[in-house]
């Protein structure tokens, strides 16, 4: 009797702990999407977006500096249109971490040129700046890829979304 006793403890205690990883096996890792209410976007216009984090128990915490808020950004780039990556300035800000579970990010998708060229000769691949900004220049209606770049620390493999930009 008090061995089973004894396994059925043992059984209910594994149950209630967190699975450890194999021995040689890496630590399971932060998994990212990004979620759009709508695939189809109008040029010159904006899209509000989620970023979905799911950071599993025993997973490294993933840590960024705050200094200027959460760093993700969203490009939209296809053969034709190349956007540059975003530039976030260097500060000594406060370290934060994205804790373990599900977290949500809100983000803007632009449907427009993320930079653009004054004067000449033009930088090629840009459209020409207006005389004052903003707003930057529409993009061109096209199919494009929305790339998320974040600067979480490990760092975030975040597939894709196909989008659709329109007039």
């Amino acid at each position: 009797m008090a061995r089973r006793f004894f396994t059925a403890a043992i059984a209910v205690a594994a149950l209630a702990l967190p699975a450890l990883p194999a021995a040689g096996s890496s630590p399971p890792a932060a998994t990212a999407r990004l979620v759009l209410p709508t695939r189809t976007i109008a040029a010159g216009s904006t899209l509000q977006a989620t970023l979905v984090i799911h950071n599993p128990p025993g997973a490294p915490p993933l840590a960024y500096s705050a200094c200027a808020g959460v760093p993700i950004a969203v490009r939209l780039s296809n053969r034709r249109v190349s956007q540059a990556s975003p530039f976030w300035p260097t500060c000594a800000g406060a370290a934060s971490t994205v804790p373990s579970g599900r977290s949500t990010f809100p983000v803007t998708i632009y449907g427009t040129y993320t930079s653009c060229t004054q004067g000449s000769p033009p930088n090629p691949g840009e459209p020409e700046c207006p005389a004052v900004l903003p707003p930057f220049p529409s993009l061109p209606p096209g199919r494009y890829a929305a790339r998320t770049f974040t600067l979480f620390s490990p760092s975030l493999s975040i597939p894709p979304v196909q989008v659709r930009v329109t007039r």
